[in-house]
């Protein structure tokens, strides 16, 4: 919605604004994104540009869209003129083209740091050498733990992989059909074989 969320922009108004901005957000994630990282090598790996960017863009066009097609009147009729903005309109201290110009220079002054922030972070990245890239795709390192500061974070990080690995193969060796029971698996180590199963049950190294 934007800047157009206060305003009255009806049921269906609302759904035409989430349809656009859902098949926007579709279009830069199924379309857009590969190629941009394809043609300008631009890594959105969180998807912000079409979550956020995109949709923004949207909403700011449907704020001008529904500032110009606003009447002061109505929104005094229906109780809405709660705000300086749309009481100054009443009084003509201000018009709605002014209204509608100060929604565009709004989106226009986003657009603009937004990219020339991006510009100046992508030419200060390639300016600036930066040793382990790999670094920056993970936020592990950022985070102090008690056992990584005892061991060392490389060992906990190999630790914690074995920890996570000895644990998928446990709980895949232990599952067996259960017949409307709910299994909850028991913590048997998987260094230790797994008991065998009681003849004629469907019983195994678990806990119902």
């Amino acid at each position: 919605m934007g800047t157009a969320a206060n305003m009255l922009c009806k049921p269906y108004g609302a759904l035409m604004i989430g349809t656009a901005a859902g098949a926007v957000s579709t279009f830069g994630y199924r379309w857009l994104q590969p190629r941009l990282e394809r043609w300008i090598g631009l890594m959105d790996t969180c998807g912000v540009h079409n979550l956020h960017g995109m949709p923004g863009v949207v909403g700011a066009l449907v704020g001008v869209l529904v500032t110009a097609a606003a009447k002061s009147e109505d929104y005094a009729a229906t109780g809405f003129a709660w705000t300086d903005v749309w009481i100054n309109v009443e009084t003509k201290e201000q018009s709605i083209q002014g209204l509608v110009g100060f929604q565009f220079a709004g989106m226009f002054c986003s657009l603009g740091l937004g990219i020339v922030g991006g510009v100046v972070t992508a030419l200060f990245l390639r300016v600036v050498p930066i040793e382990n890239l790999s670094q920056f795709f993970t936020d592990d390192a950022e985070w102090e733990i008690e056992a990584a500061q005892e061991i060392g974070i490389e060992q906990h990080q190999q630790e914690l992989t074995q920890t996570v690995h000895n644990e998928a193969v446990r709980v895949f060796e232990s599952h067996t059909p259960t017949f409307g029971y709910v299994r909850v698996v028991s913590p048997i180590p998987p260094t230790q074989p797994l008991p065998a199963p009681a003849v004629g049950t469907d019983e195994g190294p678990s806990v119902y």
